[in-house]
């Protein structure tokens, strides 16, 4: 409640949300339905609040459509948080797409930053790891959104994010 307070005070209009999967010794059918009491139990302050909630999908357990769908269609007042990086993680192939092609109407914001697959959320610079960076954006474009794309590229080398912000822009006003 006090994060969601916090949001409204500032004036966001979305708060994000990862969900939770540290459930030693539970299934996924048992973490599920805590996110989902979770979210049921933050629902009306957040409305009374002005700020809606939106679910960001995570590598592992939430991070294809059938697995977000555990929980957004549930809630369908619930918005989505696209991490493309994360969608390049413990998949094959990238589920940007595919969660695009479901959930993509509910789109609220996008975190952008490369990785090279596998486990590892490194948080590269756009075109350093093995993310198909144009095709990613031509699924988002697909989906009508034209909202902030937040660059994620964790380096203690500003030029890394300065490089990354012109490649997202190229591609950007490319991609079709």
């Amino acid at each position: 409640r006090l994060c969601l307070e916090a949001f409204a005070a500032l004036g966001a209009e979305w708060m994000n949300i990862h969900p939770d999967r540290h459930t030693p010794l539970h299934d996924r059918e048992f973490f599920v339905q805590k996110n989902l009491e979770s979210l049921r139990a933050l629902a009306p302050t957040a409305r009374a609040l002005n700020v809606g909630l939106m679910l960001e999908n995570i590598p592992s357990e939430f991070n294809t459509p059938e697995q977000l769908a555990d929980l957004l269609d549930p809630l369908p007042e619930l918005g989505l948080h696209l991490d493309i990086g994360h969608a390049n993680l413990s998949v094959r192939p990238n589920a940007t797409a595919a969660i695009l092609r479901r959930f993509g109407a509910r789109l609220k914001h996008v975190h952008l930053h490369d990785n090279k697959g596998g486990d590892a959320d490194l948080h590269l610079p756009l075109g350093a790891g093995t993310i198909d960076v144009m095709a990613c954006i031509r699924a988002v474009k697909a989906t009508g959104y034209d909202g902030t794309i937040t660059l994620e590229v964790f380096s203690p080398d500003r030029h890394h994010l300065a490089y990354s912000r012109d490649v997202l822009r190229r591609i950007w006003d490319e991609a079709c």
